[in-house]
């Protein structure tokens, strides 16, 4: 994540993007990484995508850290709007839907990805609905529990155990 922040005439930029993938591996080995072409119109570019490409997500101490110097507000009602749109859904934009179909040949490598992004086995386009009660669930108990929910609790351990056991 990055994010702008400008308040009383200061701006200031807070970087929480994540950490380099591969450098927590318990392994000698390189965990597994395929290479996926993305077709961005007049060029393609090829990404690597698997257990291997998975970065040490920063969003959850980027914010704690902004909440903490900036936040006037509980974080509980920080997210609220986002809890209640992740349960009900938003509409489809242009932009999403040009951004979901884009990256499909990466999403579509998994079930439960497909399974949000996708209706009918294809990406979701303009006007469809975006549900991900479970984002909604995870806001929830990080407003709630903070950093611990996912560095002691079972969202850490599940990216853990969803990456396997060289993670």
């Amino acid at each position: 994540g990055l994010a702008t922040i400008r308040m009383n005439g200061v701006v200031e930029v807070c970087d929480f993007f994540s950490r380099a993938p591969g450098c927590a591996s318990n392994s000698t080995q390189a965990l597994p990484m395929e290479r996926v072409e993305l077709d961005f119109g007049p060029t393609t570019q090829t990404f690597r995508v698997g257990g291997g490409s998975v970065a040490v997500p920063g969003m959850p101490n980027g914010i704690v850290a902004m909440h903490a110097r900036y936040g006037r507000l509980p974080l509980e009602r920080l997210v609220a709007p986002a809890v209640e749109a992740a349960h009900q859904g938003v509409m489809v934009t242009a932009g999403f839907a040009r951004v979901n179909r884009l990256l499909w040949p990466i999403l579509k490598r998994n079930p439960e990805i497909v399974s949000l992004f996708a209706r009918d086995g294809q990406p979701l386009a303009e006007g469809d609905v975006f549900r991900c009660p479970e984002l909604g669930d995870t806001l929830a108990l990080f407003a709630d529990e903070g950093l611990a929910a996912f560095t002691e609790g079972d969202l850490g351990q599940g990216l853990l155990d969803c990456l396997g056991a060289d993670s």
